[in-house]
């Protein structure tokens, strides 16, 4: 282990030289994969040219880069820019390749990226090693992982509010690469250095959330659903990661999951309490996830993005992600199906266990699960009519109630709109 901290203290070195290396940076290693990687080689797939910095017009500085030869591998450090993060820039760069690229910019966000044979593999936040999306998240395992997971867990539990994650998502790549970033070589840069600028690579179509990121599909078939649709598969995950963890401030998350179902704002001084909120229980790392999601779930649609909660449940419930899946599949496909409008409702018992305070919120759909879907077909038939009679309550719900005669089972089913435009949240 004292190897390993080695590689992590000279990055803490490193980033300590210069206020502006810990303001932001972008490091790639390419190595080879197929076929020999020469600067000439990484110059061409970038569509560069080399030029004196200090003879550019105009320079478009996250654009400059510099180049080096390390052996078998060539090193491209973007003072600036972050050109090899770009999912774009990192198909054409690990074409016969392997790259590895972090990155940050001056607001703390930052990503480590790994891209073999032009496919994206594993791409993950910096600040939170188990969220990681690609073909193969997973190929960043235990080993890589393990600093990094443990000043998270620091972090989440209050014990530092500075945990420095640069240095050890550096000491990462170094130590899957075998590859140094140089300081001698970094701080030799000057306008008078030769380095390349990255010719024009367009952005490839991509979704504007969070969720389509990792779910496409789910998240094209969200947005594209009644507002009513959303609201409930929000309620859904809201409340299964509410009850998954042990909260340390049990009545800011009953609070909250309250307000989503009653499709009330929140209050802020309960927001923030939610945003410190620690899971106490969180053995894995998941908790952090978790917390995400139940603050994204109150965030106003001119602020953020309340399908951001479901992407957090995707990281945080890895166990249960599949089933919940499936059940936001079925309520999606039926209100499809028939044009109604789905929700859900509390339970009229709570529990009263260590996780109190935590309401049980059921969609009274995913009472039909175990129900043929031949059976569910005549339920929703039943029901059509009635929805399309129903008007908006008082209480700003809307409420349909019918005899399910396909399945023998009386459903109520209530919807509420705040916080959902009809066209879903911005």
């Amino acid at each position: 282990m004292a190897m390993l901290d080695d590689v992590t203290a000279y990055y803490r070195t490193f980033l300590g030289m210069r206020p502006c290396y810990r303001e932001g940076m972008s490091w790639t290693v390419i190595q080879p994969g197929g076929q020999a990687v020469t600067e000439d080689t990484v110059i061409s797939r970038l569509r560069a040219r080399r030029a004196v910095v200090a003879t550019l017009n105009s320079p478009p500085f996250e654009k400059v880069a510099y180049l080096r030869q390390v052996g078998e591998a060539v090193v491209m450090y973007q003072p600036n820019g972050f050109e090899g993060a770009r999912p774009e820039v990192l198909r054409w760069l690990s074409e016969d390749s392997r790259v590895h690229t972090v990155e940050w910019t001056i607001n703390g966000n930052g990503s480590v990226s790994y891209a073999v044979h032009g496919k994206l593999l594993v791409c993950m936040d910096k600040n939170d090693p188990d969220r990681r999306w690609g073909a193969q998240p997973d190929l960043f395992d235990d080993e890589d992982l393990a600093e990094l997971r443990a000043v998270r867990r620091q972090y989440d539990a209050g014990e530092t509010d500075r945990p420095g994650f640069e240095p050890m998502a550096m000491a990462l790549v170094e130590r899957r690469t075998g590859v140094r970033l140089e300081l001698d070589w970094v701080e030799s840069f000057n306008v008078d250095s030769v380095g390349i600028v990255i010719g024009d690579i367009p952005d490839d179509p991509r979704p504007s959330s969070a969720l389509g990121k990792v779910d496409p599909d789910l998240d094209a078939r969200l947005r594209s659903a009644p507002a009513s649709v959303r609201h409930t598969a929000v309620l859904l995950v809201l409340q299964a990661m509410a009850e998954r963890f042990t909260w340390h401030d049990p009545e800011a998350v009953a609070a909250t999951v309250t307000a989503v179902q009653r499709g009330e704002p929140l209050d802020d001084e309960i927001r923030t309490r939610v945003f410190r909120c620690r899971a106490t229980d969180d053995v894995n790392g998941k908790g952090s996830s978790a917390r995400h999601g139940l603050f994204m779930a109150t965030t106003p649609p001119e602020e953020g993005d309340p399908l951001d909660a479901i992407q957090s449940a995707t990281h945080a419930l890895p166990g249960e992600w599949p089933a919940l899946r499936r059940e936001i599949d079925t309520l999606l496909r039926h209100s499809c199906n028939s044009g109604v409008i789905w929700s859900a409702r509390s339970n009229v018992s709570r529990r009263s266990t260590s996780r109190a305070a935590v309401s049980r919120i059921t969609p009274t759909w995913s009472e039909t699960r175990t129900a043929s879907a031949r059976s569910l077909t005549g339920s929703w038939d039943a029901v059509s009519d009635l929805t399309a009679r129903s008007r908006t309550c008082p209480s700003g719900c809307m409420l349909a109630s019918a005899a399910t005669t396909g399945c023998g089972l009386a459903r109520t089913f209530r919807v509420h709109f705040s916080g959902f435009s009809s066209a879903g949240p911005s």
